[in-house]
């Protein structure tokens, strides 16, 4: 195992729209086990679920100012689209929030989650457990659906 493939897969699990659900499937292609592949991505994960929130008003400021126009088109990218997701989820209760974080769709996960709790006002303490929750349950899915494709594809081959 290449320390810097798993570094460079940690540092796709923090990307907006890529996160650890996303990573992994980078990860299982540079040939790490599904072990490993969990592991990294999971953590990756976990540190967004809880340096975003606490982040989060810091991270606005900056990168609404950066001068780096493809992070801050991103940014407000990303921003744009929480904020119209914010508006149908503005009555629903965190567990709806966990459900859209876990969904493993571009748009969706633990950015998008902690935009749409930051812009409502969610508190740190209610948000950071649900995040993380989601974001796991993003990665175990896609886990798990490799593993179902992987089976599929050797009962196909091999009858």
């Amino acid at each position: 195992m290449n320390i810097t493939d798993v570094l460079y897969v940690f540092l796709l699990s923090l990307l907006p729209y890529f996160e650890g659900r996303y990573a992994f499937l980078v990860s299982m292609a540079l040939g790490h086990s599904i072990q490993t592949a969990v592991t990294i991505t999971i953590l990756g994960t976990l540190l967004l679920s809880i340096a975003l929130p606490v982040l989060l008003g810091r991270l606005d400021a900056f990168l609404t100012r950066t001068s780096i126009r493809l992070l801050r088109r991103l940014y407000e990218s990303t921003v744009s689209r929480a904020r119209r997701k914010a508006e149908r989820y503005a009555k629903a209760s965190l567990l709806v929030l966990l459900a859209f974080v876990a969904v493993p769709l571009p748009g969706s996960g633990v950015w998008t989650g902690s935009l749409i709790a930051y812009i409502l006002g969610i508190p740190r303490r209610a948000v950071i457990p649900v995040l993380a929750c989601g974001g796991v349950l993003s990665v175990v899915i896609v886990a798990l659906a490799y593993l179902l494709g992987l089976q599929a594809i050797e009962r196909l081959a091999f009858k």
